[in-house]
């Protein structure tokens, strides 16, 4: 008999403290940093807006987005490119801060397990776990593309008003 085990070909983000894990199918590109373009009024985890293969796309900190501090400076400082998975054709792609390149894994059951925690204060975090030995969290990427969305909502809006 085979013993067939599902394995997912996932990335390791490193953010500050942490790692956020994600399938490989959300990241489009990892770049270097480019200083974005500041959205006015925005809320202090969206730190701009930023040129990427001819678009305009928004830069988080997930760390200030999920209400940590914000990291120290680092020159290994890179940008990960991220596919919006909700299928809102007003967000396509958005990119997040790391803090360094971030690592190829692939995960099946033997190499991922939960780690019991106190209840999360941010509905940024859905699970934290255990990944081939190293702490790791599954971020609620649903929600961080809505906060997205009604940031850029707001933003029109302020944009319509200031050109009235």
């Amino acid at each position: 008999m085979i013993d067939v085990r599902a394995a997912v070909r996932s990335q390791l983000i490193p953010i500050d403290s942490d790692n956020l894990i994600l399938p490989n199918t959300a990241i489009a590109e990892v770049i270097y940093y480019q200083e974005p373009e500041p959205v006015s009024g925005g809320p202090a985890w969206l730190l701009g807006v930023l040129s990427w293969r001819d678009r305009s796309i928004p830069l988080v900190c997930f760390e200030l987005a999920s209400g940590q501090p914000q990291p120290a400076a680092n020159p290994q400082v890179k940008i990960a490119v991220l596919n919006a998975l909700g299928g809102n054709p007003e967000l396509s792609f958005f990119a997040i801060v790391t803090q360094r390149l971030p690592q190829l894994s692939l995960i099946d059951e033997t190499r991922i397990a939960a780690i019991e925690h106190e209840i999360e204060k941010t509905p940024l975090i859905l699970s934290r776990v255990i990944i081939n030995g190293e702490p790791a969290i599954i971020p609620n990427l649903d929600t961080l593309e809505a906060m997205l969305l009604d940031c850029k909502k707001a933003w029109l809006r302020r944009k319509r008003k200031g050109a009235a």
